[in-house]
């Protein structure tokens, strides 16, 4: 709960007032082509409130695809969040646990939210740098 209060707190802090909001964990970053493909092919299209990328890593030297929520659920590795959505359905909203993503999305979608996979929109998982094993 404390990361998603400081998640938050960062969004409250912005002195823009973007209409997008991307949000990601510290062992995450977006790929080479992730903020083009984001602009191109998702900033103006009004079909989606949240989109899921999809997640990737590297395993033994091949990429690899990880577990990236889709249409299900809004995984908490990376998603993109349109700023009024945000502003009804703050972070901090989300019920305390673990799996604090999969309740989120439950709230996201009584409020009515449009969800949507990006598999053109990916993120790494950079975690295995550190000897982590996403794909077990």
């Amino acid at each position: 709960t404390d990361a998603l209060r400081q998640r938050q707190d960062g969004v409250e802090a912005l002195k823009a007032d973007p209409a997008i909001v991307v949000f990601q964990h510290d062992d995450h970053v977006p790929a080479k082509d992730f903020f083009r493909v984001l602009t191109e092919h998702y900033a103006t299209d009004a079909n989606w409130d949240v989109l899921v990328p999809e997640r990737r890593t590297f395993k033994n030297g091949t990429e690899v695809v990880l577990n990236s929520g889709r249409n299900e659920y809004i995984m908490g590795h990376c998603c993109v969040m349109r700023r009024p959505l945000w502003r009804v359905a703050p972070w901090t909203h989300a019920p305390a646990g673990f799996t604090w993503d999969v309740g989120y999305t439950f709230l996201l979608k009584e409020w009515g939210a449009i969800i949507r996979w990006a598999p053109d929109l990916v993120v790494y998982d950079v975690e295995t740098k550190l000897g982590a094993k996403p794909w077990a």
